[in-house]
């Protein structure tokens, strides 16, 4: 619904600026009108442009996150990060490999990417900080009672032209938690917290990766 509002707003935009463009060139004299016929062109390009680029753009709505949005998150553990084993046949250099995610205390969340092992990704939050947390995907997280719900987008890497939103559902145990449906599939795989006190309760980063989705 809100698609084609901004697709009927563009189009309305589209044809009044031609409208006007038509109004000026036919009250000019010769040599306006050929100057004017170039401005045209140029602008009507550019209009062209935008008119596509409002199609083809897909940003999706991010849905925990709202007004007075709560994470509930008190009993939750997230001065460290949870980890689980990487793909060793992809990764054949790294045989203890890990891949690693993020809750901070703010309710922002993070999925890392892989990292050599647990010793060198602790040494390097604690060299870098907030600066570690560059990249996405980023979302937020809601805690039901012991049930983790999740929410992140995924950039479309070629061009930025997609923002889709992916979520999970995760339990909490003993050592971490336990994701059991991704993307409304049911799915298993545990998550080991690990304590870190150089994980910062939030990062900025997310605002700047997130600028331009539906939030």
């Amino acid at each position: 619904m809100a698609g084609s509002r901004l697709l009927t707003k563009i189009l309305a935009d589209f044809l009044f600026s031609f409208y006007l463009l038509n109004l000026v060139l036919n009250h000019a004299t010769n040599h306006t009108r050929t100057r004017y016929a170039y401005i045209m062109k140029y602008i009507l390009y550019i209009l062209t442009f935008g008119l596509l680029n409002g199609c083809i753009l897909h940003y999706d709505s991010l849905e925990y996150y709202h007004e007075g949005y709560n994470p509930n998150n008190d009993s939750f553990p997230t001065k460290g990060f949870y980890f689980a084993q990487s793909d060793s046949s992809f990764l054949k250099k790294w045989p203890n490999a890990i891949k690693e995610m993020y809750f901070f205390k703010d309710g922002t969340f993070n999925w890392g990417s892989n990292v050599e092992n647990i010793d060198s990704l602790d040494n390097w939050i604690c060299k870098y900080g907030e600066r570690q947390f560059r990249y996405g995907p980023f979302g937020f997280y809601t805690l039901k009672n012991d049930t983790i719900y999740v929410e992140y987008i995924v950039t479309d890497p070629m061009g930025n032209m997609k923002a889709e939103r992916y979520e999970f559902k995760a339990i909490q145990t003993d050592v971490g938690i336990n994701i059991i449906e991704l993307n409304d599939k049911r799915y298993s795989e545990n998550w080991i917290f690990h304590g870190n006190a150089c994980v910062p309760d939030s990062v900025n980063n997310w605002i700047k990766r997130h600028r331009k989705y539906k939030i």
